[in-house]
């Protein structure tokens, strides 16, 4: 599944990123590190996509809260942890999460509502790029090959009417041998006679 994911990441228009903040900030072993690195590395093929729009959930939020009291102090320093690994991201692209269900009155309903939007104007603004992205590559690749085609078609034109020349000369030439052909053979009876003559009085 790793595997086809990131065989994919060159058509994606949107990356959210999900950072379990409540195993040792989220940010251990080299997991994600591994991921972003791949990412990134795919970008310079991934028309689709904009570095800015990239999203962090820092999920589980509410068992931090619980664990820790210094909420404000963690998020900041997670928000900066983000920001070292993905410089282009928006603060506002950084949200305290929870995926677990919570009541209408809670945060994190706020919280993940303010996700649907963020990645709804995500997917609005880039969801048409790679319609764009392939219709310029297909009108330069029509503009190649008209080039090329026009090319070799004037060439083949040139060739033609060379040919078309050189069949007429030929043609011309042919009546003229084919009317001296006829000619000597009309005046072969008459030619073999007078040879006959002029070697028998020579005999």
């Amino acid at each position: 599944m790793a595997s086809k994911m990131m065989d994919y990441l060159p058509n994606a228009v949107a990356f959210i990123f999900v950072v379990s903040v409540d195993s040792a900030g989220g940010f251990q072993g080299d997991r994600l590190s591994h991921i972003i690195k791949h990412v990134r590395q795919s970008m310079s093929r991934m028309y689709c996509f904009d570095p800015q729009d990239a999203i962090f959930l820092l999920n589980k939020w509410d068992t931090v809260i619980q664990k820790k009291n210094r909420k404000k102090d963690l998020y900041e320093e997670l928000r900066d942890t983000v920001h070292e690994i993905w410089e282009d991201v928006k603060d506002t692209n950084i949200l305290k999460f929870t995926a677990a269900k919570v009541n209408e009155e809670e945060a994190y309903t706020a919280e993940f509502e303010s996700f649907y939007e963020i990645l709804k104007k995500v997917i609005t603004k880039n969801e048409f790029k790679r319609v764009t992205v392939h219709l310029r590559f297909i009108e330069s690749f029509v503009d190649v090959c008209d080039i090329s085609l026009s090319s070799k078609l004037k060439c083949a034109r040139q060739y033609t009417d060379d040919t078309i020349k050189d069949l007429d000369q030929l043609c011309r030439d042919l009546q003229v041998i084919q009317t001296k052909r006829t000619e000597a053979y009309s005046n072969l009876h008459n030619r073999i006679e007078t040879f006959l003559n002029e070697t028998a009085e020579d005999l």
